[in-house]
């Protein structure tokens, strides 16, 4: 088994008829803008393709998603994420809506491994740059 895909997007979905999915927006270079020294949860939709390799009748891994900050402390909460494939099935994707707490700029890394097999993993990186902008005080009009 091997990781065929893994992407980040803003959005997807997955046509009723034909089961396709279409990714929207995928995740590589980011702005925010954002109140300094806030952190804000970034929503995205994590996407792996994991196909069959020489292996014979189902499999049954989970995987796991964990995303590091900049600084390479962990953020968020890793997500386990069962992957069962039949025998007839040659590749399965799993899709997966999460978020997790931004508060600075950087490159953030999401890397996907399978539990009982850590060679098979893979990583996307995110560089994300948080532009400051600032908010009103409250009870201070700028009107007059």
């Amino acid at each position: 088994m091997m990781i065929e895909h893994f992407l980040l997007a803003n959005s997807s979905s997955i046509d009723m008829n034909t089961n396709s999915l279409s990714a929207f927006g995928i995740l590589d270079d980011m702005q925010i803008q954002a109140p300094p020294g806030r952190s804000l949860n970034l929503t995205f939709h994590a996407i792996l393709v994991v196909k069959r390799m020489n292996e014979e009748g189902p499999i049954q891994q989970n995987f796991k998603m964990t995303v590091m900050a900049p600084d390479g402390s962990r953020i968020g909460q890793e997500l386990l994420m069962p992957v069962a494939m039949q025998p007839q099935h040659r590749r399965t994707r799993l899709r997966v809506i999460t978020e997790v707490p931004v508060s600075k700029s950087g490159t953030y890394t999401v890397r996907m491994e399978c539990v009982d097999r850590p060679m098979i993993t893979r990583d996307v990186t995110l560089h994300i740059e948080i532009m400051p902008v600032q908010m009103p005080e409250p009870g201070n009009s700028q009107l007059q």
